[in-house]
């Protein structure tokens, strides 16, 4: 693993840690979530407390999404 990934796993350990805490502060302690940092070199780091199936279901989706988003002409301007 890179300096680049070990870095990531550290912030996104971090972050994971943070979320769970606001949100069970908030009310809303089984709220999924999944973190992901892709290095320069294609590396992932994923954290997060979604089961295999709910990550699988989320691929698929995002999936769907970019296919959609292929559709539509190129430009400057982020689609939202």
């Amino acid at each position: 693993m890179s300096d680049e990934t070990d870095a990531f796993q550290t912030i996104l350990t971090d972050v994971d840690e943070l979320l769970r805490e606001k949100f069970r502060e908030f009310g809303f302690p089984d709220t999924p979530f999944v973190l992901v940092a892709v290095s320069q070199k294609n590396e992932l780091v994923i954290r997060g407390n979604m089961s295999p199936a709910g990550l699988k279901e989320l691929a698929e989706d995002l999936g769907e999404a970019a296919a959609e988003a292929g559709k539509w002409p190129a430009n400057d301007d982020q689609v939202h």
